[in-house]
């Protein structure tokens, strides 16, 4: 599962494309990606909070405490890592999962609550667009009053 979200101040937690990356500022605009027992640790977070109802503003609390590296079959592969040293030397070809408690907690500070709207806004405004069906050219104009049978 894919949480869109903006860095508020006080994120440590680094943000990567490929071989880019680093920690966000705050109002950037980040992804978390959910999957096994960090999406479960979603669904139980969002069950507590609110009986499962989320608001755009709502504050995700993530802390990373240890990680583990998997295997091709996705088995653990050697001990828990608990310092960002020795997570940082596992090779990128290496699947590591990181892991620690996961919260959600209700907004309180309406300029952040003003930029998550913001951001939701934009997101649905561009999914509208995307969805658009697109108009022809100005300079096909021609082909709109030509005489041919059309299938249906």
């Amino acid at each position: 599962m894919v949480v869109h979200a903006i860095a508020m101040p006080g994120t440590t937690m680094e943000a990567r494309i490929g071989d880019e990356g680093g920690v966000p500022a705050p109002g950037d605009r980040v992804r978390l990606i959910l999957k096994a027992k960090g999406f479960g640790e979603w669904i139980e977070a969002r069950r507590q909070h609110r009986r499962g109802r989320l608001n755009v503003g709502d504050v995700l609390v993530l802390e990373t405490r240890w990680a583990q590296q998997y295997d091709q079959d996705g088995n653990p592969k050697g001990p828990k890592i608990e310092d960002q040293a020795a997570a940082d030397a596992v090779p990128r070809n290496v699947t590591i999962g990181f892991y620690g408690p996961l919260s959600i907690r209700e907004g309180s500070d309406p300029a952040w609550i003003e930029a998550a709207e913001q951001a939701y806004r934009s997101d649905e405004a561009a999914a509208r667009q995307q969805r658009a069906i697109p108009l022809a050219d100005g300079e096909d104009y021609g082909d709109e009053f030509a005489d041919e049978e059309v299938p249906f």
